[in-house]
């Protein structure tokens, strides 16, 4: 449990570090960032989610932030939407990271490219591996 809630303290002193995100940045004064998590209300990604945005919060004055639940096809939906978003910096979010599998098997559904994301941190830990036998 300790390792879980050092990996979101750590995911986000490095968000908030990021440029743009520093105390007292104007940059998204008076705009409304939306954070989608890729899964329904009310579980562990909904938790790390909406625990992150209240720290953006505070440290982005001026700006709304809003939590979006984006549920369905295993986190397909809502990472399919945070890719096809503008480029602007005010749509951000989280999914579980096993959608690399996804990826490689060429899901139907997927048209997200997990290379093209803009990476900020991780709110958990997720050791991959990998088995080969004969």
């Amino acid at each position: 449990m300790l390792k879980r809630w050092f990996a979101i303290a750590f995911s986000s002193a490095l968000l908030l570090s990021a440029p743009g995100f520093a105390a007292g940045s104007d940059m998204f004064k008076g705009k409304t960032i939306t954070y989608i998590v890729a899964t329904s209300p009310g579980g562990g990604y909904d938790t790390y989610g909406r625990l992150i945005v209240r720290h953006l919060q505070k440290y982005l004055p001026g700006s709304r932030i809003l939590v979006k639940n984006v549920a369905g096809a295993g986190n397909i939906i809502g990472a399919n939407m945070i890719y096809a978003a503008r480029p602007d910096g005010l749509t951000i979010g989280m999914f579980n990271t096993g959608l690399i599998y996804d990826q490689i098997i060429q899901r139907d559904g997927v048209k997200f490219d997990l290379t093209k994301f803009s990476w900020l941190g991780k709110a958990a830990e997720e050791p991959r591996v990998v088995l080969i036998s004969k």
